[in-house]
């Protein structure tokens, strides 16, 4: 006896609705908590994540570059403390799809490196978002801020990071968002 090698469409069907549905519920949207200027609130909703990374200038090159001499910031919002130089630490701030900043917005970053035990802070001013998705909110130390020279590499004795906070704010000084470091949350003994 032959027997088909087409698959009982009758026993997938079940299978295929219950993945069908479990999609369309995970596609589902959340009812939105209005801002407040409780940090704990808001920050699940806004900076899904944050992490400090070193970046070469060339992590920003793209060959539309070459062609409009313009930079491409591919997807994301770039803000760095010296525009003219692009190699730096790099603080990634995930963004929810669709998230738009009011115009004043601004992050606050606060940082501690090895060099010195002093906080320096730098203030970004975000500017009105324009039309399009954007993934992530990357704010640069560099420049004078982040020299090339004290970056961390191989070696032990040059300046890393210790610390570091970023809180956004709207226009009013609402808190949207608050993220820190684990060091950052420890009390000084």
């Amino acid at each position: 006896m032959m027997r088909s090698l087409r698959p009982a469409v009758h026993l997938c069907r079940p299978a295929v609705l219950g993945w069908a549905a479990l999609l369309l519920l995970g596609c589902a949207k959340a009812p939105e908590t209005p801002p407040s200027s409780t940090p704990s609130v808001v920050q699940s909703q806004l900076g899904s994540y944050v992490y400090p990374a070193w970046r070469e200038a060339q992590d920003f090159k793209r060959i539309s570059e070459y062609f409009t001499g313009r930079e491409n910031q591919g997807g994301n919002l770039i803000l760095r403390t010296d525009e003219a130089e692009r190699s730096g630490m790099y603080f990634h701030v995930g963004l929810p799809l669709g998230m738009r900043f009011e115009d004043g917005t601004t992050a606050v970053l606060e940082y501690i490196h090895s060099d010195a035990p002093d906080v320096e802070t730098r203030t970004f001013v975000l500017p009105e978002m324009p039309p399009g998705i954007f993934a992530e909110l990357l704010l640069g130390l560099t420049g004078k801020d982040w020299p090339k020279s004290t970056r961390k590499a191989k070696s032990h004795h040059t300046r890393s990071l210790v610390a570091w906070r970023i809180t956004l704010k709207d226009s009013a000084g609402v808190i949207l968002v608050l993220r820190q470091s684990f060091l950052w949350a420890m009390e000084p003994t």
